[in-house]
């Protein structure tokens, strides 16, 4: 038998829920409008909301903060970028054996242009990928260590192609010792080496990074010899954020140095080619110390952003956005403004 299906029709909204449901619209409307056109509402970003929704690329979550310092996933290896502003600067280049990731990395962040690009040391793993990002893009100046110039009978092969890279772009030198150098509204204070050690890993430059008050101390590869000169010096070592030594080395990072610098975050450049990195007791004295220890090997690409306060870190491939009130720094003396091309 046939049935007779009777179609009621729409069901009609009261007047009240009508007008209720058009007000919440509008306030929607108006509130996603206020967000796009400024970029912020009630704290949040609009870049910060992508972000957080995964619908951004990760390079480009502190595109619009004022300072921001990229601990670049290289394995085992070492490159940071510190942009600020229309000021581009890199340390260390990683090595060129997985596929010029720092390359590749500073063209996702649009980085057209480096300032300066300071060469701790000349180990593979931190210039390797030199010749490929002195072929992309145009640098200004390179800082060398004065303790690291080695004649050309010295040189390992990567070294002897920095150098043609160097020649054949026409890049500024310039050999540093102890000094601090400016660019824009950011100081490099080379720290170290002050005098010429027998381990050359020593002899790396350490870089401590201030932007107005907050701060930032990388290690390089240099090891106890040279912390424990920087612990004697009387110079201020203390910094927001620390990039641990050598992957996380045990010939570094003693529980002395580490109550000296008082980080609030640690970093380690760190890949699985070297199963004994980062060494366990490094570590666990880390993690008894410093709030948040991160690793590019767990932890991949590390972003932490400043306003000149407070700072925001973000790790790829997920947000893990930690804040904190940085100490204040003491700049010491006057700084050498970074030459311009």
């Amino acid at each position: 038998m046939l049935r007779k299906h009777h179609h009621r029709g729409k069901s009609q909204l009261s007047q009240p829920t009508q007008c209720l449901l058009t007000t919440i619209s509008i306030f929607l409307y108006l509130c996603l409008s206020y967000l796009i056109f400024t970029d912020c509402f009630f704290g949040i970003t609009f870049s910060d909301l992508k972000y957080r929704l995964g619908l951004s690329d990760f390079s480009l979550t502190a595109y619009n903060s004022p300072f921001s310092i990229h601990f670049i996933d290289v394995g085992h290896g070492d490159s940071i970028l510190v942009r600020c502003g229309e000021n581009t600067a890199l340390i260390d280049t990683g090595k060129a054996s997985l596929g010029n990731a720092t390359r590749k990395y500073l063209q996702r962040c649009e980085v057209k242009r480096i300032n300066l690009l300071i060469v701790t040391h000349t180990d593979s793993d931190h210039i390797g990928d030199f010749s490929s990002i002195a072929d992309y893009f145009p640098i200004d100046n390179v800082f060398l260590s004065q303790y690291n110039i080695r004649s050309s009978s010295e040189q390992t092969e990567t070294e002897r192609m920095m150098y043609a890279k160097i020649k054949e772009h026409h890049i500024k030198v310039i050999e540093t010792g102890i000094n601090n150098y400016s660019l824009g509204d950011v100081v490099f204070q080379i720290l170290s080496p002050g005098r010429d050690y027998q381990n050359k890993n020593d002899n790396s430059l350490v870089v401590r990074i201030l932007y107005k008050n907050t701060s930032f101390l990388l290690m390089a590869d240099a090891g106890q010899g040279a912390e424990n000169d920087l612990i004697n010096s009387g110079k201020t070592i203390t910094s927001d954020v620390l990039k641990v030594s050598h992957h996380g080395s045990k010939t570094a990072t003693s529980q002395a140095f580490i109550n000296k610098v008082a980080p609030k975050t640690a970093i380690v450049s760190v890949g699985n080619e070297e199963k004994s990195l980062p060494d366990s007791a490094v570590m666990q004295r880390l993690k008894r110390s410093v709030d948040t220890v991160l690793t590019t090997l767990e932890d991949g690409n590390i972003i932490i952003s400043s306003d000149g306060t407070q700072l925001q870190t973000f790790t790829d491939p997920k947000s893990k956005v930690a804040s904190f009130q940085p100490k204040g720094t003491d700049i010491g003396k006057q700084s050498a403004s970074i030459p311009r091309t």
